[in-house]
């Protein structure tokens, strides 16, 4: 199990890596601005305030209650403590990681009317690489203990929609390009990952990939 979750990081670096080389080139930041430009202008008065509700589930203070409402179910609903504290230590470096990733980067805003308030670089997103990590760990730890069928799709569902509904209102909101959210997913899918292998080495007969089989 090991090597899926290094392959899947090793992927999700290159794509990464090979993502910030070429937004610097003409035809990417043509394909950012299209794309960007294509989402914002495909909605409704009453499509922006459901973007701008949307995105607030990618806020901070939202980030923070979510993180303590998992990590409250994994130590007193599982009584799965050091679960608990990987998803915390997860967040906290990921948290930390997109504030340098940024700042290397040091990529500027869209230069078009936002509809929210943001502030420092742009790439990658806060908000996606957070929603990844938190959401994508979320769908593990569903994926892991939960044994109803049903129930188990259907929380992967909504978290995988969670994840991307977050990232679609940022480039509505006018705060980010598409590859600022691509980005974002992938840092934070390296980060998923590797909160994924060291749950299996330290619980390895609780293998997520088994529990999928």
């Amino acid at each position: 199990m090991k090597s899926i979750y290094a392959g899947v990081s090793a992927v999700s670096v290159v794509c990464f890596v090979l993502l910030t080389w070429a937004v610097h080139r003409p035809w990417m930041q043509t394909w950012d601005t299209d794309t960007a430009n294509q989402i914002r202008n495909a909605g409704s008065s009453s499509v922006q305030h459901g973007m701008k509700a949307v995105s607030s589930l990618g806020d901070s203070a939202f980030f923070l209650i979510a993180l303590l409402i998992l990590c409250a179910v994994l130590v007193m609903g599982l009584r799965r403590w050091k679960e608990a504290l990987l998803v915390f230590g997860a967040f906290a470096v990921s948290y930390a990681l997109n504030t340098l990733l940024k700042a290397w980067i040091g990529r500027e805003r869209p230069s078009v009317e936002q509809l929210v308030t943001a502030d420092g670089y742009s790439m990658p997103s806060g908000n996606a690489m957070l929603s990844m990590v938190l959401y994508g760990l979320a769908i593990y730890f569903v994926r892991k203990y939960v044994r109803n069928e049903v129930t188990k799709k259907a929380a992967t569902a909504f978290f995988t929609l969670l994840i991307l509904l977050i990232g679609s209102s940022r480039i509505y909101l006018g705060v980010h390009y598409p590859s600022d959210i691509i980005a974002g997913y992938l840092a934070g899918l390296v980060m998923v990952c590797a909160a994924a292998g060291i749950d299996h080495k330290l619980h390895p007969q609780q293998a997520v990939w088994r529990e999928m089989a």
